[in-house]
């Protein structure tokens, strides 16, 4: 899996979806794509879904409209007109970073003019700015307290080597590794994420610190997403099934496994086994276990049957005579 920096809806599949927007992303792969649509449905089964521990997630980072915690109510033009032209997409972008604290009704009306006015070259119409700052505002509101809290920055205090992100106050970001003297050793992020040392040495100066978030597939293979508090799906624990596992080290053999535990159910025998042989404390995870050595593949089946109590024995045919 290789890690990207989401913008907009491109990591959609990673938010919570109901069935008719599912559906309406069907709709739209073309008829022929028939692989493309079965591997949709397939990933959609495993219920994705990050951590319900507030702490260990980073929900900042997380899609403001299709978030797993909580539903926004508002019609989906305005949420289409929000992600788009005032770039309202994840859950940080509607804090205010100076004060540490989400938008007012004030700074929602500040933020939709400017916004429009960059992308459109002209201000907003008086009207369709005030209600278009109130449906944002409102869905602000509609926010849990305990999530709101958490969209504050956290104190950050980065130590020798490690990799960091420089903000400056128009948003451009420059990585490298945090060196003595208050200085960086610039890195170049490349397009699928591997990081390599230009070997300048660069002064932070007034510009913010901030953490990033690293992906490790395989051993020695990191590869760096971005700053930690807009970079979508975080590397945190996701529960696929009925397990846990952290995003980078999601692979299709760990998928795979999680569908077939999904399918499989305890049989029926488990519950009249213990009555035929007095037992209460039968160790059916050991029983279920067959990892046979030295026994063909059609003694494994039989002992399958044995096991399901559904071995053909003459007593148990109604064509024969008792």
């Amino acid at each position: 899996m290789v890690p990207v920096q989401c913008v907009g809806d491109m990591c959609v599949l990673y938010s919570k979806l109901n069935t008719a927007q599912k559906l309406k992303l069907l709709r739209k792969l073309p008829k022929t794509a028939k692989y493309i649509r079965t591997c949709l449905t397939d990933f959609w089964k495993l219920k994705l879904t990050p951590t319900k521990d507030l702490k260990r997630r980073v929900i900042a980072s997380e899609s403001l409209w299709f978030n797993h915690s909580f539903d926004i109510q508002i019609h989906w033009r305005t949420r289409k007109y929000l992600q788009e032209t005032t770039e309202v997409n994840l859950a940080s972008d509607i804090m205010n970073h100076e004060n540490d604290r989400p938008f007012s009704r004030n700074e929602c009306r500040y933020w939709v003019r400017r916004k429009h006015a960059e992308k459109h070259g002209r201000p907003p119409d008086n009207l369709f700015m005030i209600n278009t700052a109130e449906a944002l505002y409102q869905a602000i509101k509609q926010i849990p307290m305990p999530i709101r809290i958490t969209l504050k920055r956290e104190t950050f205090t980065p130590h020798i080597n490690d990799i960091i992100g420089l903000a400056t106050i128009r948003g451009n970001i420059t990585y490298g590794k945090l060196q003595p003297n208050n200085t960086i050793k610039k890195i170049w992020i490349d397009n699928v994420g591997y990081m390599h040392e230009t070997g300048e040495i660069e002064r932070i100066g007034s510009r913010i610190k901030l953490e990033t978030t690293k992906w490790e597939a395989k051993k020695g293979d990191v590869r760096l997403v971005g700053p930690k508090l807009t970079s979508f799906p975080a590397n945190t624990e996701w529960k696929i099934g009925k397990t846990m596992t952290r995003l980078d080290k999601l692979t299709i053999k760990k998928s795979t496994k999680a569908r077939q535990l999904l399918k499989m159910i305890p049989p029926p025998s488990e519950i009249s086994w213990p009555k035929r042989l007095l037992l209460n404390d039968i160790p059916f995870s050991k029983i279920w276990r067959n990892r046979p050595k030295y026994v063909s593949q059609r003694d494994t089946s039989a002992w399958e049957k044995l096991k399901q109590r559904n071995l053909y024995v003459p007593n148990r045919d109604p064509s024969l005579v008792n």
